[in-house]
């Protein structure tokens, strides 16, 4: 969690499963969208595991654009229930795999 005084900016839930950091969710206040929070709890939780995955609407695009700024790989779009499309992404952490990135650019 981020917090500015006694206000919560942000806050991110995760699991660690398997090897893996699953995000399960990201929240900002939306007077703090735009500052690095998201950016910032995100890569927080990178450092926990080797890999970590995370699943949102694919028509989202800030988030994807987030996911895709930290270096995530767009792994597949689903549709777990009928008109509901989610992207996966997961991305493999360099400082604890020692890995060369490659620019996805």
């Amino acid at each position: 969690m981020t917090f500015d005084g006694d206000r919560i900016a942000g806050a991110l839930g995760y699991s660690v499963e398997g090897g893996s950091v699953d995000i399960d969710r990201l929240m900002i206040d939306p007077s703090y969208n735009r500052k690095g929070l998201g950016s910032s709890l995100v890569t927080e939780v990178m450092s926990l595991q080797a890999r970590t995955i995370v699943a949102t609407g694919r028509e989202n695009a800030p988030a994807r654009a987030l996911y895709e700024g930290l270096g995530f790989t767009h792994d597949r779009d689903i549709e777990p229930v009928a008109g509901l499309w989610v992207s996966q992404y997961s991305r493999h952490s360099l400082a604890i795999t020692g890995a060369v990135a490659d620019d996805h650019r």
